[in-house]
């Protein structure tokens, strides 16, 4: 990993600064999503497969509670496909859903 591009950044810091209009238990899901983001994205070197995986493992089960929950959280879990399509290599796929986050957040009106 080489640090987090721009987008990356935005969504992250669009993401902590709107953690206030989500119940309690999403906002707890939200949380452990934005810092297993920041944890990835900012990192340098390379990653051993097993963390990695475990790290696929973490950000799938985040994506899943956080697709199911309301309408607020949906963004979220928009931001989580975002993390595991890069971890997996997909920059493109990454930065579409990042920029798909950002539209569904300002369409909350964040």
């Amino acid at each position: 990993m080489s640090g987090p591009n721009a987008l990356q950044l935005s969504s992250l810091e669009i993401a902590e600064n709107s953690l206030g209009i989500l119940e309690k238990s999403e906002r707890a899901d939200a949380l452990a999503l934005i810092l297993l983001c920041r944890e990835v994205w900012c990192e340098t070197g390379e990653t051993p497969p097993l963390v990695k995986q475990a790290r696929a493992i973490e950000g799938g089960r985040l994506v899943e509670f956080l697709a199911r929950r309301s309408a607020k959280a949906m963004p979220y879990a928009a931001l989580g496909r975002a993390f595991l399509a890069g971890l997996h290599g997909a920059s493109k796929d990454e930065m579409q859903l990042l920029q798909e986050f950002q539209m569904k957040m300002s369409l909350l009106g964040l």
